[in-house]
């Protein structure tokens, strides 16, 4: 029997595509003193065929043993779409994480969980909506030859593309704009990535492309928020991409700054001159988004 608290944990993996149990238990019963039930729950839903689980162990925030990653299957999608009649599911991404990027999902799945936990503070005149992965399929209603994802192709020779790592709109008031996010794990040069990143952002905004990812965006521009390790890294990343094209686009943030005393209003978001300022000014700063 499929209980509320099982389709919980199916809708939390609905939104953030992949998870281990260390991050669903944050993100679902943070009160409880230890993993063991859940551990039982996502066993039972992986035996009803609505779970998978990377064969990988990560050793999440350095814990000292590894744990599986868990996404939903074909099965899962199904189930939901009938239990919420709502067949928008049916497009969710039920394949297998990389196993080379599994580190990296996790991370943005940190992010994700950070902001959705600093929404929570804010009250009704900021939100976080259609939060979106990159292979996650955005017009969900539309039929399967015309769907398309955050992964934009403008040319393959050369090749030039775009592949966020998620996309959200935040709102504040009336105001919606797009943010893309990038989720730097320090394993990259920053010179590589500026020269594979920033190209691809500027023709997104070039070509306005942000605007059939987001529709309801009410500016016309969005920015890009490049989330990393450490402060000393946040500088070289600017340092890197302020020459490039379209690098008015970019914010820089460390990941331990995305607490819900700095999300969105906190000084703790730079450009790449270094100034720090808030993702949204307050409506006794004034109105727009940064």
């Amino acid at each position: 029997m499929i209980t509320p608290l099982d389709i919980k944990v199916l809708v939390a993996l609905a939104n953030y595509y992949c998870l281990c149990r260390p991050q669903l238990q944050m993100l679902l019963f943070p009160t409880h003193a230890d993993g063991r039930a859940l551990r039982a729950r996502l066993d039972k839903l992986r035996r009803a065929g609505l779970l998978s689980k990377t064969k990988s162990l990560i050793p999440y925030r350095g814990g000292s043993s590894g744990c599986p990653v868990y996404f939903l299957t074909r099965k899962a999608a199904e189930f939901l779409s009938e239990h919420f009649d709502d067949e928008t599911y049916l497009s969710l991404n039920t394949r297998t994480p990389s196993e080379t990027r599994l580190f990296h999902w996790l991370a943005i799945g940190d992010t994700h969980i950070a902001i959705e936990k600093a929404m929570e503070q804010c009250g009704d005149e900021v939100s976080v909506s259609q939060w979106t992965n990159e292979w996650e399929i955005l017009n969900k209603d539309s039929a399967q030859a015309s769907q398309y994802s955050l992964h934009t192709v403008f040319q393959k020779d050369p090749p030039l593309s775009c592949s966020p790592d998620a996309g959200f709109l935040l709102g504040y008031g009336d105001q919606k704009i797009v943010y893309y996010l990038e989720q730097d794990r320090n394993t990259s040069g920053v010179r590589s990535i500026a020269a594979s990143k920033t190209k691809g952002y500027a023709q997104l905004a070039y070509r306005g492309q942000f605007k059939q990812h987001f529709p309801d965006t009410t500016l016309e521009r969005f920015r890009v928020l490049m989330v990393t390790t450490h402060h000393g890294r946040r500088k070289a990343l600017a340092r890197a991409i302020k020459g490039c094209e379209r690098s008015d686009l970019w914010l820089f943030a460390v990941e331990e700054d995305l607490a819900p005393e700095n999300f969105p209003f906190g000084d703790v978001f730079y450009d790449c001159n270094g100034t720090a300022g808030p993702l949204i000014k307050k409506r006794n700063q004034g109105d727009e988004a940064t």
